[in-house]
Order: C-alpha cells, then structure tokens, then sequence
C-alpha cells in the first residue's frame, strides 16, 4: 500500500507543473455595425479617426455605441467602404491572467481608455472588418473579414464564453498520459511483488 501511494505522489509531482491555468472569460455583449444598439456616445461625419492596434489614420464617419458599463462599440466607416468595427471591453475587474489570454486570442490591450475618449480605465479592444457605404450619410452595412496583415483578431459576439480555454498544448498532455501509465505500471508490479 505504501509503494502505490507513493508511486501516486510521484505521479503527481511530476505531472502537476506540466499543468497550465484554464481560463474562460465571459465577455460582455456588444453590438454589430449592421443594425447598431445601444447608446449612440459620439457620431462624427467626416474627419480623422484612430484605430486601436493600427498606428496608421484614418478617415472618414466614425460612431460608438455604448452597450453596457463593461462594453463599447466603435463603427469606423471610410468614404472606400472597407470599414472597422472596434469592440471595447472595460477589463479593471479582470485578473493579469484573464487579461493576457484575451490578448493571446487577439484582443489589444489599452492601458487608459480615456486618450480614446473612454472612461480612465484598462480596456481590450478587438477589430471586426465590415463594409460600409455611405450614401447620403447613412451607411449600408456587410460584414467581412479585415486581411490577417493588419493584425486584427476575429470579432466576437456578446454574452458567450470566449473560445476555449487555455489548457496547455498536444506535448504536455502526451507527456502527462505516457507519465501517468509509466507510474501505474510501476506501481502495479510493486503492488504484485509485495504480495
């Protein structure tokens, strides 16, 4: 009995720093560009615009949307069509851990949101391409993707669980089994010896 609890402590010692943290970050809801919710905060016609995670300007009509205490939505729409809708999650709440694996999945970090005319808080923002083209000041909205070259993450809806969580990867869970039946059949011939 003895040799099988500690064929068990071994096994957990050494599978337990092959373990990486779970994280799943609900994330709050947002609205689409397509039919905008929400309180309109700015609206703004023409003019020159940011947007976060592109260090380039741009122009063109550019709405927000407020959706709750926790989210924003930014409508970018250029006079060419291709524009950008920028979610905005309030992230003060959340731990550095959840924080960093919003960022893995491709949110960008904005440590104040009060130079993007946001609260003075940390934010995530995460960039959806869409379509837009303005007639007359209204705009008519077609979702698409941005090119992968501009380095903007896949845009998320509202409400959900975001993704999966990160568990680790493919060689630390086939380190883990292959340890884990090694020290099984350690102990089990330990155990039959003993008998």
């Amino acid at each position: 009995m003895k040799k099988t609890f500690l064929a068990l402590a071994v096994n957990i010692a050494l599978t337990v720093p092959f373990s990486t943290a779970a994280f799943a970050v609900t994330i709050p809801p947002f609205t689409d560009c397509a039919s905008p919710s929400g309180a309109l905060k700015v609206s703004y016609d023409t003019g020159i615009h940011g947007i976060a995670g592109d260090s380039r300007t741009f122009s063109g009509s550019d709405k927000v949307f407020t959706i709750s205490d926790k989210s924003l939505t930014q409508c970018y729409c250029p006079l060419e069509g291709n524009g950008i809708q920028t979610n905005w999650f309030k992230v003060s709440d959340l731990s550095e851990s959840e924080v960093q694996s919003l960022q893995n999945q491709g949110w960008t970090l904005v440590l104040d949101g009060s130079i993007w005319g946001l609260e003075k808080a940390p934010y995530l923002a995460l960039n959806k391409g869409y379509t837009c083209h303005s007639v007359g000041g209204s705009s008519t909205i077609t979702n698409t993707e941005i090119s992968k070259t501009t380095n903007f993450g896949n845009g998320i809806g509202g409400g959900e669980v975001l993704g999966v969580a990160t568990t680790g990867n493919i060689k630390n869970i086939l380190v883990s089994l292959i340890l884990g039946f090694g020290l099984i059949s350690v102990g089990t011939v330990f155990y039959r010896k003993s008998k």
